[in-house]
This record gives C-alpha cells, sequence and structure tokens, in this order.
C-alpha cells in the first residue's frame, strides 16, 4: 500500500485515503461481491484512519475489510459479517508486517484467506 508514515502529514494521509479506497473497490469487484459499500474514517491527526470495506456475496454472508496504517506499516483487519451493518460479525483476522516481527504474508496467501470465508 503505501510505506510512509502519514501521522502528522495531511498530504500523505489523503493520500492513504485515496490509494486504499481504490484497492477495496478492486477487492470487491475481485471478491464477486453483490453489494459493497467503501468508506474512510479519517480519525485524528497522529493516525492513519481507516478504509473500510462492507460487502454481502448473498444474504447473511458478507465480509468488513478495514486498512490502516502503523508506523508505515499496514494493518489489514477482515472478519465475516451477516449484513452491511453488523458492526461484531465474526472474530478479527489480522494480516500485517510490523518491523519485521510477524511473518510477511502473500497477496495470493491474503486473498485466500478471505475467499474462504465466502461460504
Amino acid at each position: 500500500m503505501l510505506t510512509k508514515d502519514v501521522s502528522y502529514n495531511e498530504t500523505a494521509k489523503k493520500r492513504f485515503a485515496r490509494v486504499a479506497k481504490r484497492y477495496l473497490k478492486s477487492l470487491a469487484e475481485s471478491l464477486e461481491l453483490e453489494e459493497f459499500e467503501v468508506y474512510y474514517k479519517p480519525g485524528g491527526i497522529a493516525v492513519s484512519g481507516e478504509a473500510i470495506l462492507r460487502g454481502m456475496w448473498d444474504e447473511g454472508n458478507g465480509i468488513y475489510v478495514e486498512i490502516s496504517q502503523f508506523g508505515g506499516q499496514p494493518i489489514y483487519m477482515y472478519r465475516s459479517i451477516r449484513h452491511m451493518r453488523d458492526c461484531s460479525g465474526g472474530p478479527n483476522h489480522y494480516i500485517w508486517d510490523y518491523m519485521g516481527e510477524s511473518r510477511r504474508i502473500s497477496d495470493r496467501e491474503s486473498y485466500e484467506k478471505l475467499i474462504r470465508l465466502r461460504r
């Protein structure tokens, strides 16, 4: 996504929002969601904010994906949802690599994990 820390940098934060939303729209199409929405919550000056995708494959079977950054490193969180306004859904799953401390997950492996949520 972006490798630059967006904290306290309004220009970088706006770019992060644009790129993340574009990525999530592309992901929604790739996942073949029947219905979806993509939006951005900016948060305060010290954080990246969150770009969010909510989408449904069919009734009772959907996905929530959130992208943010911490220290210039992207954090992807996803979970299953039962409807478009489901704020709790299934358990949260994280895909991230912070300062090399966790195993880096390939784009293909990440996509396969998301696809497994489709019943």
